[in-house]
């Protein structure tokens, strides 16, 4: 399956309700310059606690991993579906289920 991923290809970070990218836009003093790639506040009305709005946060900062995960999920089903139980799919499966739990516990926990 391939996908074209338009969005921002680097670590989404949250602090917070504040999900952000940095991406290197040169060196000083032998240390690399970092600045935002884009960020987003969450926000809420009145009625939303603050924990929900943090989960929110970590739920789109892990939008990439999620996405990963689900795409290695598909493309191994497709090699199944087009070539067997074979000892690819036996292999790659497991590690899809792990990537795949990893990614849930990032957006969860």
């Amino acid at each position: 399956m391939k996908v074209e991923k338009k969005f921002t290809k680097a670590q989404w970070i949250v602090d917070g309700r504040l999900v952000y990218a940095l991406h290197q836009t040169g060196w000083r003093k032998g240390q690399p310059e970092l600045s935002n790639r884009f960020w987003a506040n969450v926000q809420g009305d009145h009625n939303i606690t603050p924990s929900e709005l943090e989960a929110n946060a970590k739920l789109i900062a892990s939008a990439p991993e999620l996405l990963d995960a689900l795409i290695e999920l598909v493309e191994v089903k497709e090699w199944k579906d087009k070539h067997g139980k074979d000892e690819h799919y036996n292999n790659a499966m497991p590690i899809a289920w792990k990537n795949a739990k990893q990614a849930i516990e990032k957006a969860t926990k």
